[in-house]
């Protein structure tokens, strides 16, 4: 039944791109109601009472053995990357450089098949538009019926965008990483990366997908950035459809395996933990490599996370494989010596994520064509409210009066 729906699914997405856009009306409007209810207001004031009550969140737990793919998995369709982002340092990853086998990539699809799912991502440690063989791999996941969203960071668009056009019915959206708003600030710390080549394809992406494929951007906030929230808002929400849905901010986390950088910009140093309890450990998303090897993790640079081998194992038999129940032990128990990866793995406090997330969904729902200077004094607001210890949750009702009296 499932193989029918996703046939259907890609069938009108193919086919009647006026049902599509019909349909991506309702779910927009459907949003907005979503987002203007008091509960918006309430989930986000309840963030910062939780903070100013409790302890940071532990994050040890018990984990029980999977039962289903909950996350869409990822399959590295290549780990390579055209730049060398600060925060990532992806230069520093030492496993094989290079793209998944056209063979290999079936044998994984169709092991991810057998889970019914149906997605998968294609982003880990590279950008998946550094792939010189997108559109066969395109082929492969319409040949199986599978959907996926690429993120990206856009530099190569021009060499793709007809792909993703002509494969619209897989690629159901495209997400583009931009983290400054002005040269300078883009320059350092999408090292390698050019201003002017990324605004050339933000324009390629608006003239050519906008409206056929959903766009987004994401951004990751830090000290090398925060000054500059307001104006990226400003120059970028007219690239996507719906700027309180589509355009995503997260603070800094310790992605790459050198934490240099993120100690240094980290904007929440007194509700940083330890990554004890990741959510990956639960297996429930699994990273499949380039050569087949299964890891629990995007940070895996050294293959030191690898669970298991999709070549020889199914999911299954990598859920219940002796490396993965060592794994969430060491999670459970708190003691991660054993693996230096989630050993110096630190994270923001989660209740100031979503907090965050919360915040610019109301602030960009509310004041869709307010300036630069009124985003960037909400930002600045709630960074100086969140980062204290305790949070004070009067501050956040007065951060809520000043997005909504506009």
């Amino acid at each position: 039944m499932s193989s029918l729906v996703r046939s259907a699914n890609m069938f009108v997405h193919t086919h009647a791109p006026f049902a599509v856009r019909l349909m991506r009306e309702y779910r927009t409007a459907k949003y907005r109601r979503a987002v203007s209810q008091p509960s918006t207001v309430e989930r986000f004031i309840a963030c910062a009472e939780d903070m100013a009550t409790s302890e940071r969140e532990a994050g040890l737990g018990t984990f029980t053995k999977p039962t289903r793919l909950i996350s869409s998995p990822v399959v590295e369709i290549n780990n390579t990357c055209n730049i060398d982002c600060l925060m990532c340092k992806t230069s520093l990853a030492t496993r094989k450089k290079g793209k998944m086998a056209d063979e290999m990539l079936k044998h994984i699809l169709g092991r991810f098949g057998e889970m019914e799912i149906i997605g998968v991502e294609l982003h880990t440690i590279g950008d998946p538009l550094a792939n010189p063989n997108l559109r066969a791999v395109m082929t492969e996941l319409r040949k199986n019926g599978l959907t996926t969203a690429i993120t990206t960071n856009a530099l190569l668009l021009h060499r793709h965008h007809k792909t993703l056009l002509e494969f619209r019915d897989v690629c159901r959206g495209m997400t583009v990483s931009i983290d400054g708003a002005t040269p300078a600030t883009y320059e350092r710390i999408r090292f390698g990366g050019k201003w002017a080549d990324l605004m050339r394809n933000v324009e390629i992406a608006r003239t050519e997908l906008k409206g056929k494929i959903p766009l987004r951007t994401n951004t990751v906030v830090s000290r090398d950035n925060l000054s500059e929230m307001g104006l990226l808002i400003e120059t970028f929400r007219d690239f996507v459809d719906e700027p309180s849905r589509d355009m995503t901010f997260g603070f800094i986390g310790a992605l790459s395996p050198d934490t240099t950088y993120f100690d240094a910009v980290n904007l929440m140093p007194r509700h940083t933990k330890k990554n004890v309890g990741c959510r990956f450990v639960s297996g429930t998303s699994l990273f499949a490599h380039i050569d087949g090897r299964a890891s629990v993790c995007c940070r895996d640079y050294d293959g030191s996370l690898v669970i298991g081998d999709l070549k020889t194992q199914t999911v299954r038999e990598i859920w219940e494989s002796a490396p993965l129940a060592s794994l969430q032990k060491a999670h459970e128990s708190g003691d991660l010596k054993a693996f230096p990866l989630c050993d110096n793995c630190h994270t923001v406090d989660p209740r100031i994520d979503v907090a965050f997330k919360l915040m610019t969904k109301m602030l960009l729902h509310h004041n869709p064509r307010q300036t630069a200077g009124f985003y960037q004094q909400a930002i600045d607001q709630f960074v100086e409210t969140f980062s204290a210890n305790p949070v004070d949750p009067r501050r956040a009702r007065e951060l809520v009066s000043y997005i909504r009296a506009s």
